[in-house]
């Protein structure tokens, strides 16, 4: 049997209880690596993967003045709504999606999400 990588084991293991209360991890609506399931379905690795590297790329090029208050919040609301109508319109099975979509739905709220919050850390102080 082959050595397993670390990485490997945080991203695709089963043995983290807390992560089911964060998302519904249903393999038929989950990317896999490494042959293995993702601990979260492609929406909340879109939301996560996106919020944080948005986090992150604002922490090293900040753009205070680039994007206005109103404007963050409106991109918020859009994608919100965009999350909300891609999710429910799956679970009254309306239609059915795929992983890509859920991937862009959720990444697009979870950037809007971390630009708000970058912009009230920045009105704060």
């Amino acid at each position: 049997m082959p050595k397993r990588v670390y990485h490997e084991r945080i991203i695709c293991s089963d043995k983290l209880p807390f992560i089911r209360k964060l998302c519904h991890q249903r393999p038929d609506r989950s990317f896999y690596l490494f042959g293995r399931k993702m601990l979260v379905c492609s929406r909340c690795f879109g939301i996560y993967l996106l919020f944080f590297s948005t986090l992150a790329f604002l922490s090293i090029f900040p753009l205070k003045n680039n994007i206005k208050f109103i404007t963050a919040i409106l991109a918020f609301i859009i994608s919100a709504s965009i999350l909300f109508i891609d999710g429910y319109t799956q679970l009254r099975q309306s239609r059915t999606s795929n992983n890509s979509l859920r991937f862009i739905t959720g990444g697009f709220f979870g950037m809007t999400a971390a630009i708000i919050i970058i912009k009230v850390i920045w009105l704060i102080f």
